[in-house]
């Protein structure tokens, strides 16, 4: 026994000694140049080592120090590939059958430098073998073939292609053992960023795959530093393989666990497109995934991300938006081969806003079909604005939103044939249109769309919107999607307008309360459009508020339409609009002023509103107007006709004259304004008008003359009882007043006003000729004219007063001119009393010189001998009163 231990002993002995004499005794530098030969035409660039060693003690086979690949010379000089030190370990056995098996290859610190040149070229795209464009080629074309032929039949024929393809590309692969310590890559980049130039260092990096064979899981694990990083910060760990006769990607089975630690994002903004809508240039991102399964029968992958304080750059000038940050969790499985995409969680959170996506889609890779469920409890509309800008870029510019909504879409089918549910709640969400809407919260607001699509068309069946009290339902056809054809009807339920002044601020001081019912239809296309309205109300109540000449408020009266119903039909071609619609109102009242059988008919073309028919009974009269009006430049032109109104109610209603007049008024006007696109002009007006069985409250204009008249110097002694039997009221009756009149700017110009038959005790059928201008901002009068007294009583005060002879007109009747002063609420007639009182001078002259004549025997024009001569007394009173 013991001379047994003895002879192993001394075997080990021997072969120990010679493990440690050999790599001395055999120097394999000596094979430098023809390695060198040999390897040469394998990577096609200059390469060069230091030295190589035979290896024994650490496990046989070779140690290569100072391995060096050369750069390509289009992309400078230097090195490609510079390596500490390569070790090659094969198995022992295998060798003893002159088999050479590969134990375990070692790369120390290999320094590598990728470049990507201006022209996107890379300068390992020489090294790329043609055994592997060859195999790269191969499963290209067995892609295809596989897409065209059934997955069953044709699996097992590509297998076989694969092995007798595979096994001599395989086994100058395979290794049982790699392991790579403390490698360092540069990368740069010439081409993302023309004119600049950025490189990224990856280093820390350690790899080390075991157990490597074709029949059995390779493990694996690799750690590397990405930029920014203090230590290593990436991790892959885990199995993959058996890799099999043949290297099938699509079939290749892993297990593997990936782990990146507060990853810099800021350190690869420089490596983004400049023109992308948005780039991140700040943040840390963290993230842990588990991968486990191949791609053709499916990998299921399950983890989370972490991005925290994320900063995106928005647009062209790369504004900073505010910080983020974002997690996602994830759980799907995934078959390319197959297109089957099988989600059970992908949950997204932004800040405070939440979406998940669960559902499956099959066949996305050649015609997808989905069933697929979107939910947001909680999503800023700003963050949609910013990952779609096409969605803010389609919505008005004054349009903004704050604060957050709650999303459910289901979507099942293809892109040929789609059924969607989609229902948003917009209760949290502050909506601003402007000054003209807003929806506050927690005001209701929700949209339902349920929607169908098949081709190019889609049903919808219905969409609804409810917002406050509004229900608006829509359902129809569109038809085609390059130039869409609608068939839409839309409708509302009984709405009631209580509470909308706080969504839209303009209806805030009407106060309006009520209920309607809009129907609409839409037909035609975008270009060719025709659309029917229908707006009907039992009763709409609002208020009005009333202003004074300077603007400000001064009253507020409530109004309200019963019975309402309006129909509206338009046309829209290319850029025209057209249309047509009529009103009808069977009773009211606006401003205090009641009024019933409303109607109207109206049309618009060439931007001009037309007016037609427009009758309302008011006022115990009738008002029928036609016109026209110009919106964009603020410019109309109207037609009134009033027919018998009793013009107390409407005075008293409309204008601040409250008890001034009375009477049946009618007239027939022209009105129209000077409007320039940018504001509205003055007012412009012109027409003729009457008054029946009118009054005049604050007025006695006979009797006002009258005393006038009654206290001259030389009336009065004859006439003053008359005067003291004058009624003292202030009120003029007269049975009619009619005349012309014109109105620029604040200014109306009264022309051929005749009061007739004005009605006094003492001076009946009496008339009045008025003309000259109101001042319409000021109420004051400049008007003058006439009074003509009746002939009876001009008669009875020629008799009493014989000097008031000189003012009968040839029909005898006493003409006495007047001016009137003073304001509408306070009128002042002054008598001319120059004029009178020269007229009686001229009458008492004529009436001495005629007494004279008659003394001296002077001829009178009467006579028969003075026939067509000149009477000798007028020359001499022409004479007297130059």
């Amino acid at each position: 026994m013991k001379k047994i231990i003895g002879i192993v002993l001394g075997v080990v002995f021997v072969l120990v000694v010679g493990a440690v004499v050999t790599p001395f005794l055999i120097d394999l530098n000596k094979y430098k140049g023809k390695i060198i030969d040999i390897a040469k035409p394998h990577v096609a660039r200059d390469l060069d080592f230091g030295g190589i060693k035979l290896t024994i003690l650490k496990g046989l086979g070779a140690e290569i120090q100072g391995l060096r690949i050369a750069e390509n010379p289009g992309f400078g000089v230097g090195d490609f590939l510079n390596l500490e030190r390569l070790r090659v370990k094969v198995k022992l056995f295998p060798l003893l059958k002159k088999q050479i098996q590969v134990k375990e290859l070692i790369l120390d610190k290999p320094v590598v430098r990728l470049i990507k040149n201006t022209k996107g070229e890379l300068n390992i795209a020489d090294l790329m073998g043609s055994e592997v464009k060859e195999q790269k080629a191969k499963e290209q074309k067995d892609t295809e073939s596989t897409e065209k032929k059934d997955n069953e039949n044709n699996g097992s024929e590509n297998d076989e292609n694969e092995v007798k393809n595979g096994n001599t590309f395989l086994a100058g692969l395979l290794v049982s053992k790699f392991t790579l310590n403390h490698g360092h890559i540069d990368f740069i980049d010439e081409f993302t960023q023309p004119g600049t130039t950025t490189t990224t260092t990856i280093d820390l990096l350690d790899m080390k795959f075991t157990d490597v064979s074709v029949n059995k899981p390779i493990r694996m694990s690799m750690t590397a530093r990405l930029p920014g990083g203090a230590k290593q910060n990436f991790m892959i760990k885990g199995a993959i393989g058996p890799l099999g006769d043949t290297l099938n990607i699509k079939r290749l089975f892993m297990d593997i666990a990936l782990s990146l630690e507060e990853f810099d994002l800021g350190t690869c903004k420089s490596y983004l497109p400049a023109d992308m809508p948005l780039s991140p240039i700040d943040g840390v991102i963290s993230m842990d995934i588990s991968l486990r399964g191949d791609m053709a029968s499916g990998v299921t992958s399950e983890g989370q991300m972490q991005c925290k304080e994320l900063i995106l750059a928005e647009g062209n000038d790369k504004k900073a938006l505010g910080k983020m940050h974002i997690t996602l969790l994830e759980k799907m499985k995934l078959a390319w081969e197959k297109g089957i995409a099988n989600i059970d969680r992908l949950d997204l959170s932004m800040n405070e806003n939440t979406i998940s996506l669960t559902g499956n889609v099959e066949g996305f890779n050649t015609k997808p079909q989905w069933d697929i469920t979107l939910r947001a409890q909680t999503i800023n509309p700003d963050y949609a604005f910013l990952f779609y800008p096409s969605l803010r870029e389609s919505l008005p510019k004054d349009v903004s939103f704050s604060g957050s909504l709650g999303m459910e879409m289901i979507s099942k089918g293809n892109i040929g044939n789609l059924q969607a549910d989609c229902n948003v709640d917009m209760k949290d969400l502050d909506i601003l249109y402007g000054e003209t809407f807003r929806k506050p919260r927690p005001i209701p607001c929700q949209i339902s769309i349920k929607a169908s699509k098949t081709g190019d068309d889609i049903q919808l069946d219905p969409c609804v919107i409810k917002m406050h009290t509004l229900f608006l339902r829509t359902s129809g056809k569109i038809t085609g999607l390059t130039n869409p054809r609608f068939d839409l009807s839309m409708n509302t339920e009984d709405t009631s307008l209580k509470g909308w002044e706080s969504l839209v601020p303009a209806l805030k001081e009407y106060e309006p309360e009520g209920n309607f019912v809009l129907q609409s239809s839409l037909k035609g296309t975008m270009e060719d459009a025709a659309v029917n309205l229908q707006f009907s109300s039992p009763r709409l109540a609002f208020k009005l508020s009333q202003s004074s000449d300077d603007g400000q408020k001064t009253a507020t009266s409530q109004g309200f339409f019963e019975s309402m119903d309006m129909k509206v039909q338009a046309v829209k071609k290319d850029e025209a609009i057209m249309g047509s619609g009529n009103l009808e109102v069977k009773k009211g009242e606006v401003l205090a002023a009641p009024f019933e059988k409303m109607q109207a008919q109206f049309d618009y073309q060439n931007d001009i509103l037309g007016i037609h028919g427009f009758r309302v009974h008011a006022f115990q009269g009738d008002v029928a107007m036609d016109g026209k009006v110009k919106p964009r430049e603020l410019r109309w032109n109207v037609k009134p006709v009033i027919t018998n109104i009793h013009v107390a109610e409407a005075m008293d209603t409309f204008t601040q004259y409250k008890g001034l007049f009375k009477g049946i008024f009618s007239g027939s006007f022209t009105a129209n304004n000077a409007g320039d696109g940018k504001q509205k002009g003055a007012m412009n007006a012109s027409g003729s008008f009457r008054l029946d069985q009118g009054e005049i409250m604050n007025l006695n204009l006979i009797d006002t003359v009258l005393d006038a008249l009654f206290g001259i110097k030389g009336v009065s002694k004859f006439l003053e009882k008359e005067g003291s039997e004058l009624e003292k009221q202030k009120i003029t009756r007269f049975d009619s007043l009619d005349g012309d009149f014109s109105m620029t700017g604040n200014k109306i110009d009264l022309k051929k006003v005749a009061l007739h038959n004005i009605h006094t005790a003492k001076a009946t059928d009496s008339d009045a000729f008025i003309e000259g201008l109101i001042d319409c901002n000021t109420s004051g009068l400049d008007l003058k004219g006439k009074v003509v007294l009746s002939p009876e009583y001009s008669a009875k005060l020629a008799k009493k007063t014989e000097p008031l002879n000189a003012l009968l007109n040839p029909e005898n009747r006493m003409v006495l001119p007047i001016t009137v002063k003073g304001s509408i609420n306070k009128p002042m007639p002054i008598l001319d009393i120059p004029y009178v009182t020269s007229a009686m001078a001229k009458y008492y002259g004529r009436k001495e010189l005629e007494k004279l004549g008659d003394k001296i025997g002077l001829p009178k024009k009467g006579d028969k001998d003075q026939q067509g001569k000149k009477s000798p007394i007028g020359d001499i009173l022409k004479d007297i009163l130059k």
